[in-house]
Order: structure tokens, then C-alpha cells, then sequence
């Protein structure tokens, strides 16, 4: 306690000691421009955000959603409870670390007119996280720059340690004629291995959280990421005279405007991913198909060698489990895009090529190589070439309707024949008096995709788990209408989303599909309220599972920030005190495989139906914000059973959290 009090006292005199440094030179006029590509390439400006807006809430799984299932450590594997908030990649490794990783997908680039630093550190419950970030323009086009990130943490029960390291550089080149992007990124996830603990316990019979008994001792994993991205463009078009009517010579020509006709574009991307796997007592019971033996471990001994040793399924080395599996993928891209013009739309035509390679372990001597990867000493190899070609159209130059509809289809390869089609149109409604005064909005959006299974899906051999499977393509049609009012700070919204030839894991963790159809509505309510200095913020969530054998999601889900805010010392000192309310109702969630790093469907716990509460203080001093909150004040005092979101895997409870941000323009 004595540690997290000095922390206290120091990041606050800190704090003032730098506000009253920079007060005789408050912040210039700063312009920064942020933005990043979507799925087709194309630029969409995002913003920096500098306020207090729930700066308290810094994990960036909860700044993706707000309800998650996860493993109770910050940057430990998670998985969103609500279905809308699904983001995936295509590749097998990244879906449960998604919120943490540095990838190009979700890369920023910028312009700004001057240098721009951001230094946020959090210290806490045995947990602590650093983010530095710095951009500058080297001139009006060249821009680059870079970001760190690492988060450490020990956790409450044993073997919960994770760590994490990320890092990226970016840069961009922005001129008349000719545009580049270029970033890299690197990341090292590394976690302790506990398997979850062994019974679920009473708090109230134990002195300490680190004597509970867990699943497993002796088990790790690392996953690392390393991505590449680089993308040209050249754009076509001609210098347009803009005269100066207050002339009448030739010499009224003011300045030029380039015209934007069309761009020819090439896009590079590359990624090398793999996971380890390590437990240097594979003879553990924790591998038996489940826990109870209630269920027989699936195994097709016409596939893989079976060595039966007390009924644990070993295909590899009874002494120790190393388990490696690796993706890469190198992919290009090529399309035409012609501008959108007053009374013209946009369109694009392109072709997409990508070799995807894949790495197993293996027991045969039949097609493999030598690897320092896989201790194994052996692992085979497969490569998958895939071709599309996409089109669409777009009219983004309405600020009143925004449209597009894209198609992309696979000509060739292991996807052959997969397809997706989207489109999207937005209605905007402006007051009379301006056109930049936003007053509602509604907007329809319609997905339709047809996807091959993912290789790890249908093939996986380790030393403790292995399936051989033949799936049928993935269908998915999700249909989406939302509406919105800025000026009540409402947002409203209902899904529908159709599954056809599912895949989930089972509970063995085993993949499965199942052929039928089933369908899941959704509707949200976001509404804020401001009554005088005090505000109440809501997110509500309604999900109606048509499936709840193969898809593990609450039916509803709430979360609530109310704070008081106000200033002091003549205003210099913004102030935020308040509390954040988590809740979702109860179900059968899931449970975690460590060996494959999946999450599984489980019928033996049920988990929330738990109120969750944080208390927090937020400041704001020029550049610097800084937080204070304790979360999950409510331990023990509701219910001495603590909150499990997994099957095995409780969150911390009462702890104390604090965070700083600084921001640097120089």
C-alpha cells in the first residue's frame, strides 16, 4: 500500500509541477491529421482523442467492447460478449489478441505541422503498461514515425503471468501525383499457462487467491507477429486554372487546382505469425479430452500415431510438449480507382493474389524438412495460392447520402468460388440554417460472405491434439440499421445476422460444423444524459441467439459511466469523479484450451448475472490527463463467489489502478 501511495503523490506533483511549466506557453494552433486504410485500400480520416472521455477505461479490449470474456490479466486472450463487436482475421492465431496487437490493419498514418509525442503509463494490481508514441513531418509530404507499447503483468493466482511487447514504425509520402504508405510492426506476446482453476471456490475459505489450486504448473506460450505493409499510388489527373475575378488581364490566373481523375494503385502486404506451446509434464490429467472424463477424446488412429499412456492422449513425446505451428502470407494487390465527381460516382476494379504458407508438426518422413522451430525435428508444409478479382462503386462526395457496394470473388485456389458482397448507405439530415450542423442520420448496411475454413480448422497435429477434417465453405449474411441523433446523444441500432455451415469448437475443443441454419437478432441503445455537472452514460445490448448450443453470448448486456464533472483553480483543473457499472445476464460461457489457444463451448458453469463496479477519479491539466479507480469495489461484499466471465477463469478482485497520459507538440 505504501508503493501505491508514493506512486500517487508523485505522478500528482508531476503533474502540476508540468502544467505551471507549460502555462506561459499554452498550446499553439496544432492541426494533426490522422487516418487509416480500410479493407479496399481506401483512406478514412480518424481522430486523436485528447479528453477525458473515458480515459479511465485504457485496456484496449474494453475500448473495443465493452463486455468481454477473457482470462483476468490485462492483454491476456479474450473474446467479445457481444456479437456485433466481432472483428476477425483471417488467420487462426490473432482472433483472441486481436484488441492488443500491432498490426497493418489497424495502423494509423499522419500529417502534422509539427512534431507530435503521446506518453501514457498505468501502474497497478500487479500490472503495469507503457505507450509511447511520436510523428513528425519532415516536410509538407514526408511523414513518419513510430510506437511502443508493453504491458506487464503478474496476476492474482498462480501462473498468470503475461507480458507483452509491440512495436511499429510508419511512414507516408503525400503529394500531387503520387502517394505512399509504408509501416512495419512487430509483436511478442508471452503467458503463463494455468489451465484455469481446479474447482470453483468460495473467496471466503481462502486467505489469498495465490493458494488456489489451478490446472496446470508447468505450462507456457508465446505467440509473435510481424507484419509488413506497403502501398503505392499514382494518381492521374490534370492542373486546373482557378481565376481571380477581380482581374480582367491574362494575369487573373490566382493558382492551380490539381484534378483528381483516377489512381492506379499497388498494395504489399506480409505477415510471419507463429505460436509455441510448452509443458514440461504432458503427462498431466488436465489433457484428457475434459476435466471429468465424462466425454471420450476423439481420435482417428488411421491419421496420426496414438501412444496410450494412463488414457492421455499423446501423438508426439510423452517427456515434454513443445508444440509450433506457423502461418505467412504474402499478398498483392493491383486496382483502378476512378474519383467521385460532383455528378459522378466512384468505382474500382482490381485483382488480389496471396500465398499463404502453413507449418505443422509431424511424425512422418515422408515431405519434410528441418526446422529449429519445431524440436519435433520435423514439420510439414503447405501452400495455398488464392486469386480474386473485386469491383465496386461509391459516392462518398454527398455529405447528405454516402453509398457504396463492393464485390470481391475468388477465381482460383483453395477459395475458389468464396465470395463477398457489401453494400452501405447513409442518409444525412443537416439543419437549414447549416450544412455542417448534423442533426440525425440513418444508415443501412447489408453483408453477404461465403468463406473457405481456415487450415487450422480443418487441420491440426500437436502433441496432445490433432484432427484431419473436411468442412464446407462458411456462409454468413448480417443485415444492420442504425439511426442516429447527435443533438439528444442517442445512437439505436438492430442486426441480423444468418449463419449457415457454422464452425465452433466443441467441448473437447475440436472443431465442428454444424449444417443447420440458425439466425441472431440484436438491438442497441446507446443514450447519454447530462443533468447540470452530472452525466450518465448508457449502452444497453439485446442479443436473441438462435443457437445457443454452438454460439456462447448473454442475452443482455449493460453498461453505465455516471461522473460529476467541474473545474478548479480557475478552470485549469478539469475534474471527473464517478463510477463505471458492468453487467450481463447469466449463461453457459465458454472455457480456453491453452494447448491451441481456442476458446470452446462448456455446459458445466454458468457465468455472470454478476454487477461489476469500478470507482474512479479523471484529471486533466493542460496536455496531461491523469486517472485514479478502483475496480471491482463490489469483491466480496455481493457475492463471495468471485465473477467468472470463463469456465475456470475468474477476473481480479478489489484493486487499485492508476494511469497518466502527457502530450508533447514540440
Amino acid at each position: 500500500m505504501l508503493n501505491y501511495k508514493r506512486h500517487i503523490v508523485f505522478l500528482f506533483f508531476t503533474l502540476f509541477i508540468y502544467s505551471f511549466s507549460i502555462a506561459s506557453n499554452p498550446d499553439s494552433a496544432l492541426v494533426i491529421k490522422s487516418w487509416k486504410f480500410d479493407s479496399f485500400f481506401d483512406n478514412h480520416f480518424t481522430s486523436i482523442d485528447s479528453t477525458l472521455n473515458d480515459f479511465q477505461i485504457y485496456n484496449p479490449m474494453q475500448k473495443l467492447s465493452f463486455s468481454n470474456s477473457y482470462l483476468g490479466t490485462l492483454a491476456s486472450p479474450s473474446i467479445s460478449n457481444i456479437l456485433l463487436d466481432y472483428n476477425y482475421f483471417d488467420n487462426y492465431f490473432l482472433n483472441t489478441i486481436n484488441p492488443f496487437l500491432f498490426s497493418y490493419h489497424n495502423i494509423q498514418f499522419y500529417d502534422t505541422k509539427k512534431p507530435f509525442s503521446s506518453v501514457f503509463y498505468s501502474n497497478g494490481a500487479q500490472e503495469q503498461s507503457l505507450d509511447v508514441f511520436h510523428t513528425r513531418n519532415v516536410n509538407k509530404k514526408l511523414n513518419f514515425g513510430f510506437r511502443y507499447n508493453l504491458v506487464s503483468s503478474v496476476g492474482f493466482y498462480k501462473r498468470q503471468k503475461t507480458k507483452k511487447n509491440s512495436f511499429t514504425i510508419f511512414s507516408s509520402y503525400i503529394s500531387k501525383f503520387y502517394n505512399l504508405h509504408t509501416n512495419f510492426a512487430y509483436n511478442k506476446f508471452m503467458y503463463y499457462e494455468n489451465g484455469g482453476l481446479e474447482t470453483l471456490v468460495n473467496f471466503s475459505e481462502y486467505i489469498s487467491p495465490e493458494f488456489f489450486g489451478v490446472n496446470l504448473d508447468n505450462a507456457s506460450s508465446t505467440i509473435k507477429y510481424t507484419s509488413a505493409f506497403l502501398s503505392q499510388e499514382f494518381r492521374l489527373g490534370y492542373n486546373k486554372d482557378i481565376l481571380d475575378s477581380s482581374k480582367t488581364d491574362t494575369s487573373n490566373v490566382n493558382n492551380r487546382k490539381f484534378v483528381h481523375l483516377a489512381s492506379l494503385q499497388h498494395v504489399l502486404e506480409y505477415y510471419k505469425t507463429y505460436r509455441v506451446y510448452e509443458d514440461v509434464n504432458p503427462l498431466s490429467g488436465f489433457y484428457n479430452g475434459v476435466k471429468t472424463d465424462s466425454i471420450d477424446y476423439l481420435n482417428d488412429s488411421t491419421i496420426v500415431p496414438y501412444i496410450d499412456f494412463n488414457s492421455i492422449p499423446i501423438f508426439m513425446d510423452s517427456t515434454a510438449t513443445f508444440d509450433s505451428i506457423a502461418q505467412r502470407l504474402f499478398a498483392n494487390t493491383f486496382q483502378l480507382k476512378l474519383n467521385e465527381q460532383k455528378f459522378k460516382v466512384g468505382a474500382r476494379v482490381g485483382f488480389y493474389h496471396e500465398i499463404l504458407k502453413y507449418s505443422l508438426p509431424c511424425l512422418d518422413s515422408l515431405n519434410v524438412v528441418d526446422s529449429i522451430l519445431f524440436p519435433y525435428k520435423t514439420h510439414f508444409d503447405t501452400l495455398y495460392f488464392n486469386s480474386a478479382i473485386f469491383a465496386g462503386i461509391y459516392n462518398n462526395f454527398n455529405k447528405k447520402l454516402n453509398w457504396y457496394l463492393n464485390t470481391k470473388y475468388f477465381i482460383s485456389g483453395h477459395r475458389n468460388s468464396n465470395f463477398e458482397v457489401s453494400g452501405f448507405i447513409r442518409k444525412n439530415f443537416f439543419s437549414k440554417d447549416s450544412i455542417s450542423n448534423l442533426r440525425s442520420s440513418i444508415s443501412l448496411s447489408a453483408n453477404f460472405s461465403r468463406k473457405a475454413p481456415d487450415f487450422f480448422e480443418e487441420n491440426y497435429y500437436s502433441n496432445h491434439y490433432q484432427w484431419d477434417s473436411t468442412f464446407l465453405a462458411k456462409d454468413v449474411t448480417s443485415i444492420k440499421l442504425f439511426y442516429s441523433i447527435p443533438v439528444w446523444n442517442l445512437s439505436l441500432g438492430v442486426t441480423s445476422n444468418i449463419f449457415d455451415n457454422f464452425i465452433y469448437y466443441n467441448e473437447i475443443a475440436q472443431p465442428t460444423q454444424t449444417t443447420s441454419t440458425y439466425n441472431v437478432y440484436s438491438g442497441y441503445l446507446i443514450k447519454n444524459f447530462t443533468l447540470g455537472n452530472f452525466h450518465f452514460n448508457n449502452q444497453l445490448v439485446y442479443q436473441d441467439n438462435g443457437n445457443k448450443t454452438v454460439l456462447r453470448i448473454p442475452s443482455i448486456i449493460f453498461f453505465n459511466s455516471t461522473y460529476v464533472n467541474f473545474n478548479l483553480f480557475k478552470k485549469v483543473l478539469n475534474v471527473n469523479l464517478g463510477f463505471d457499472f458492468y453487467y450481463y445476464d447469466e449463461y453457459y460461457g465458454y472455457a480456453y484450451k491453452p494447448a491451441t489457444g481456442v476458446f470452446y463451448i462448456q455446459n458445466d458453469d454458468l457465468v455472470g448475472n454478476y454487477p461489476l463496479l469500478d470507482v474512479f477519479l479523471r484529471l486533466k491539466l493542460k496536455r496531461a490527463r491523469f486517472f485514479l479507480k478502483v475496480t471491482h469495489v463490489n469483491y466480496m461484499l455481493t457475492n463471495t463467489t468471485p465473477l467468472y466471465t470463463l469456465s475456470k477463469y475468474p477476473i481480479n478482485g478489489r484493486t487499485l489502478k492508476m494511469g497518466i497520459s502527457w502530450n508533447f507538440y514540440d
